[in-house]
């Protein structure tokens, strides 16, 4: 560690750093946890997302990123929320348009841990455009950014003033080797100096300085300038500490302020949306309407009757490709109808990114952007496929979904190349755990129900309600149960 060698009453700092030495070596030496042990966990780690290039997506059109942090405590302000759930913190923060979560592992003072890191990137992980994940915590031993690495994080904090040049140098590559660009952290202009100079891509500024807890907001603006003046235009500039409201990121954002981490003030606030909205100056979202609009998916298309107007104006068309269905078509047939409604395509929307979208709400808005009926291949007539033949009907089928059995294993919809649509029977919603698992994010993008309806509307809509694009058939489900359940689209056939 870079400290003072005076023989001074040691600082909070100083304390913090010997007592996490005596946890990683704690941990190092725990069989399960070793060195080797990680290094053989590593592969199965989950993906990682680009810390620097989910800032900027955050940062769009001068606008200011959010690092939203989970913090339970702290040195300078003792306990803040001990009744804080990691998980649906970060999810909230998420949901509210976080471009990064930033977790506390330390224990002692911030009563944070690693399992807390873990459940909070698996409750964003299904989201579309997710939030990086930091690893906040006092990092000077490669073992630390492995283990963060194993636990799912995208990217760790490094900290100027607790390590010496050599040290620094060596986690920062050795982080990047892992793929994981580090949150490089300073305090006063010679630490800039270094961050520049080992080419650091993003930045920190504390505004409190470890050594006292003190806070000082003009630190950020203070050293603003030397970013500029390097002249790097892709290094992101970010204000750490003691923001707590939209003049403070305003202020910043004129100094060239690419992102702010906050903290204890969003740890106490009771409306996380409303105020991240204030803080980022964000217009309150527009009051939801139900879409009048209900879409409609047709089956039974072939290349005889693909330009049938029918299908030319529906969302989305289906092809019968189970061999146990009388009237199936041939991949080959099918690859001929996708061909045919390619050639019909018009341009498709332009998708601006939604903060917070959801995994349902963002993709049936993608489908609904689509410029063309999406080819849709049904399979849902033979439970017994395996996830080879999907994905091979998939390809040769050139499909833009697949409508899969309740049986299917709900996990193959992450590895099969194409949309997923989970075929249920309505009587079927009544069973244990049913609409629990038709609710899990991050699989199957919509539902179709199949049979009467009419007997199951109460928990249908309990579906729709949720957000889950549902579709019905025609033949089954009457107007009144229509409006009961509000579908997300009607199925008919030719």
């Amino acid at each position: 560690m870079s400290t003072s060698e005076s023989a001074s009453e040691p600082t909070i700092l100083d304390k913090i750093y010997a007592q996490r030495v005596q946890d990683v070596e704690t941990a190092k030496n725990t069989p399960g946890t070793t060195w080797n042990d990680l290094q053989a966990a590593v592969s199965f780690a989950p993906p990682l997302i680009s810390f620097p290039d989910r800032l900027r997506v955050g940062a769009a059109d001068g606008g200011v990123a959010l690092m939203a942090e989970i913090k339970r405590a702290s040195p300078s302000k003792g306990d803040i929320d001990l009744e804080v759930v990691a998980p649906v913190q970060a999810r909230t923060y998420a949901l509210a348009g976080a471009s990064v979560v930033s977790v506390l592992t330390e224990p002692t003072w911030f009563k944070g841990s690693l399992l807390d890191m873990r459940l909070a990137r698996a409750a964003v992980d299904s989201l579309p455009d997710r939030p990086a994940i930091l690893r906040k915590d006092f990092v000077f031993d490669m073992y630390q950014i492995l283990e963060a690495r194993v636990h799912g994080a995208d990217t760790v904090l490094l900290i100027v003033a607790m390590l010496s040049p050599d040290d620094l140098t060596e986690l920062y590559q050795f982080s990047q080797g892992l793929g994981m660009e580090p949150l490089v952290e300073v305090n006063n202009a010679d630490e800039m100096a270094f961050a520049l100079e080992l080419g650091a891509r993003v930045i920190g500024v504390n505004n409190r300085d470890l050594k006292t807890f003190a806070v000082d907001m003009g630190t950020t603006s203070r050293l603003a300038d030397l970013v500029v003046e390097a002249g790097n235009p892709d290094t992101l500039l970010c204000a750490l500490s003691g923001i707590s409201g939209p003049q403070d990121v305003q202020k910043y954002a004129q100094e060239g302020v690419n992102a702010v981490l906050v903290g204890e003030a969003l740890m106490r606030t009771d409306d996380i949306n409303h105020f991240v909205r204030q803080l980022l100056s964000l217009s309150a979202p527009p009051m939801e309407t139900p879409s009048l609009k209900t879409r409609v998916k047709v089956d039974g298309v072939t290349p005889e009757n693909v330009n049938d107007e029918r299908v030319r104006s529906a969302d989305l068309v289906g092809v019968l490709l189970s061999k146990k269905n009388p009237k199936h078509i041939s991949l080959e047939d099918a690859a001929k109808v996708s061909v045919a409604l390619q050639a019909n395509a018009h341009p498709a929307a332009d998708l601006p990114p939604v903060p917070g979208e959801d995994w349902f709400a963002a993709h049936a808005r993608r489908i609904s952007a689509a410029g063309r009926p999406l080819l849709v291949g049904i399979l849902d007539d033979d439970p017994h496929l395996t996830l080879d033949e999907i994905i091979r009907a998939v390809h040769a089928a050139r499909l833009d979904a697949v409508q899969l059995a309740s049986s299917t294993p709900v996990e193959w919809a992450r590895h099969v190349p194409a949309l997923v649509l989970r075929s249920i029977f309505a009587q079927s919603v009544l069973a244990g755990g049913v609409l629990e698992g038709l609710r899990q994010l991050g699989y199957h993008h919509a539902v179709i129900v199949r049979g009467r309806a009419s007997g199951y509307v109460h928990e249908l809509r309990e579906l729709s309600d949720a957000g889950i694009p549902l579709l019905v058939l025609a033949e089954s489900t009457s107007q009144e149960v229509r409006e009961g359940i509000r579908p997300w689209a009607i199925c008919s056939q030719l």
